[in-house]
This record gives C-alpha cells, sequence and structure tokens, in this order.
C-alpha cells in the first residue's frame, strides 16, 4: 500500500502542494492560558510568602509521596490526603 506524504508547512506558510495553510492577515488570538494577569500573579506570590513565613510548607519527600498517589484509585487533593497521611482523618 502505497502511502500519501504528510504535508509539511514552508515557511512562506504553504505546504507542498502551494496551498495556504493559514492567512497571513489573520490575527493570532491569545487563548486563557497566553494572557498574564499581573495582579493575580502579585496576590499568588504574596500568598506564597504568607504560607511560607507561617510555616505552612511541606518537603519536597512528602509532596513527592503524594505525587505517586496520582493515577491510583481513591486519588484524594493534597491537603485531605496529607490530613489522612498524618492521623487527622
Amino acid at each position: 500500500m502505497r502511502r500519501t506524504p504528510p504535508l509539511a508547512p514552508k515557511a512562506d506558510g504553504g505546504n507542498r502542494r502551494g496551498e495556504r495553510l493559514s492567512s497571513p492577515a489573520m490575527k493570532h488570538e491569545p487563548g486563557i492560558f497566553e494572557e498574564r494577569d499581573a495582579a493575580a500573579e502579585a496576590a499568588a506570590i504574596a500568598r506564597a510568602r504568607a504560607d511560607a513565613a507561617a510555616g505552612r510548607v511541606q518537603s519536597h519527600a512528602v509532596v513527592k509521596e503524594w505525587l505517586a498517589t496520582w493515577g491510583k484509585p481513591g486519588r484524594r487533593p493534597f491537603r485531605e490526603w496529607l490530613a489522612a497521611r498524618n492521623g487527622q482523618r
């Protein structure tokens, strides 16, 4: 069976058959994860610094242990998992 080779884009925006893959006038619209929200980032950093200053941090070993539960039945959110691990639930 003969396979048709894939159409690789060329530098001019077309493919090997000369077809345009996109319009050169088409404007790129950023997705929701491409737009930065400086105020939200600053607030998140402030919360993280406050947590660290208050001692609300976990070691890499504990986080690694929690990550090992991903993909397994009964996986829990971190705080819930940590409470169960520490015998609080």
